[in-house]
């Protein structure tokens, strides 16, 4: 498997690392049977943002990469035509905490970004709801609480 890890500065992993310990935390939630789902479905959108890095070297893909592992987290059962518009809300909402912005101002980011398609933004909304209310969100919260645990682990 291709390693990931020069696509991922501040988690210093590979993707099966990673999913390893992601695999953990869905155990609790899903089936076997979904976990292998899951993996498969992340190699396309992990291989997506590494073709993303390699035709542009200076973008940065860390946050797509925390975004779609988020996205799965907070709401493993989704299925792949709604998972785009779901990441996309986790992206806005991981977004938005690093930049501090209130639920309402990423919401309406989401709600703007593609407004023709009712479906795709009523789950982009409903996924900056999951990721504000999974994590406790305060401004900041999940970047700084995500920085403590891997701090912890070293």
């Amino acid at each position: 498997m291709f390693d990931y890890s020069e696509y991922l500065p501040y988690l210093n992993d590979s993707v099966d690392s990673l999913l390893n310990r992601f695999q953990e935390s869905l155990l609790e939630r899903v089936t076997i049977e979904r976990i292998k789902e899951i993996r498969e479905e992340l190699k396309i959108y992990l291989n997506h943002f590494k073709n993303m890095k390699e035709l542009n070297p200076d973008k940065v893909i860390d946050d797509h990469v925390g975004a779609i592992l988020i996205s799965y987290m907070v709401n493993p059962w989704l299925d792949i035509p709604d998972r785009d518009a779901h990441y996309n809300g986790c992206w806005y909402a991981l977004w938005g905490d690093i930049n501090k912005l209130p639920r309402k101002d990423v919401k309406a980011k989401c709600s703007n970004k593609n407004p023709n398609d009712k479906r795709w933004t009523e789950v982009c909304l409903v996924a900056v709801d999951e990721f504000y209310d999974s994590f406790g969100i305060n401004h900041g919260g999940f970047i700084n609480n995500l920085l403590k645990r891997i701090k912890k682990k070293s």
